[in-house]
């Protein structure tokens, strides 16, 4: 008995592996509604396969079918809602790369207004400047046009930990209006803010 599971597990951990090894490398993009994808010009695959006419501009009504899509690959029991399970799976195996690292420790301390940093150079400690950087962007937002750290939990209106159909289409419209600059119901490529894959 304890050779056949130490074989199943032998197996599995080989199956992972090779699961591992045969996905895609390359830039990360993750697109307004919380799709990972992979390889050269990551962001060109998601405005591709949404522009379901090809005309090279993106609708309200194909930004809402490639949302509803999306939301269906991401409701695994198929009861209308990504639920706490579904977003679990979501960023430990669709997109493991959003999870929050740890912020580093601050090192030095403060006098004042102002870091000390933690060597002193000659003349005492070394002032660290104090005008404020921007914070940088953390989780998917690090991927993607949107500053959403966890773009499918964000889209939760009514907090219930858990995301419906309909809260994902609003969800869509809202992000469809932030990156319409224009306002004039499309986004054609040129309209989008620039990508540059993070690492």
């Amino acid at each position: 008995m304890r050779g056949l599971i130490l074989g199943t597990m032998i197996l599995g951990v080989a199956a992972g592996q090779a699961v591992a090894q045969e996905a895609p490398r390359g830039p990360l993009f993750i697109s307004p509604m919380g799709e990972p994808f992979r390889g050269p010009a990551p962001h060109d695959q998601w405005f591709d396969g949404a522009d379901a006419n090809h005309d090279g501009v993106l609708s309200m009504e194909e930004m809402i079918a490639d949302a509803e899509r999306f939301f269906a690959t991401l409701d695994v029991r198929k009861d209308g809602e990504i639920d706490p399970q579904d977003v679990e799976r979501y960023e430990t195996e669709v997109v493991p790369e959003i999870r929050m690292r740890p912020p580093r420790e601050r090192q030095g301390y403060r006098v004042g207004d102002s870091m000390v940093g933690p060597r002193g150079g000659e003349g005492g400690p070394k002032q660290v400047s104090t005008r404020k950087r921007e914070e940088p962007k953390k989780g998917a937002a690090r991927f993607s046009y949107l500053d959403y750290p966890q773009p499918i939990t964000v889209a939760d209106r009514n907090f219930n930990r858990g995301v419906d159909i309909r809260e994902f289409v609003r969800a869509a419209e809202a992000r469809f209006a932030l990156l319409d600059k224009n306002g004039d119901g499309k986004i054609p490529k040129s309209e989008l803010p620039a990508f540059t894959p993070s690492r």
